[in-house]
């Protein structure tokens, strides 16, 4: 299969139709969307993080910034989107 990385949500929607009763398929899907949400917790620990360090020492971490950034380009890739059925 011939496709860009990140795959969107509407590729994910299309592999799941194409694919209906595959076990295997619907198996990674469930995987992607378990990942998603590990992604959006990892990002709620990082804004806590964040903030104490910023309150204790009122600067800013490069690593946690990067990582900000990091998160919220995965984030990004689905933030106006429903949720998708599986």
């Amino acid at each position: 299969m011939d496709s860009p990385f990140p795959l969107t949500r509407q590729q994910l929607i299309e592999i799941r139709d194409r694919h209906k009763g595959d076990p295997d398929v619907r198996a990674l899907l469930l995987e992607i969307k378990r990942q998603h949400k590990v992604i959006l917790l990892a990002e709620q620990y990082r804004r806590s993080i964040d903030r104490a360090w910023k309150e204790e020492t009122e600067s800013q971490l490069v690593a946690l910034h990067q990582f900000r950034l990091l998160l919220q380009d995965e984030l990004g890739r689905f933030a106006d989107d429903p949720p998708m059925p599986y």
